[in-house]
């Protein structure tokens, strides 16, 4: 291929490669920091005698989504099962924090 058909097709893609690099390092700190926030919050429950379903909802709930994004880009059925299976321990730890009286 020419320089000149590398370069067309490239525009024709509409794709930033600077852009996607600053919001997949956003991602990743974004998902740090909502490790360690669901961490303290589980230990602090801990300690305090709560339960930490609310806590794993979101936990289970985000992990779905990230596995269904990446499903749908990369159609691995290792994603598809992670994605069912972590929508399943959302849905499940939803329903006990409705379910778990208030301490």
């Amino acid at each position: 291929m020419k320089k000149e058909e590398i370069l067309k097709k490239s525009r024709l893609e509409d794709c930033d490669e600077g852009k996607e690099y600053i919001e997949g390092r956003g991602r990743y700190y974004g998902e740090i920091v909502f490790i360690i926030l669901a961490a303290i919050l589980m230990i602090y429950n801990l300690f305090r005698g709560h339960t930490n379903h609310q806590v794993f909802t979101l936990f289970w709930g985000f992990l779905a989504a990230e596995g269904f994004g990446k499903y749908r880009t990369g159609k691995s059925k290792g994603e598809l099962i992670v994605t069912i299976c972590a929508a399943v321990a959302s849905i499940c730890y939803l329903i006990l924090s409705i379910m778990s009286p208030t301490p």
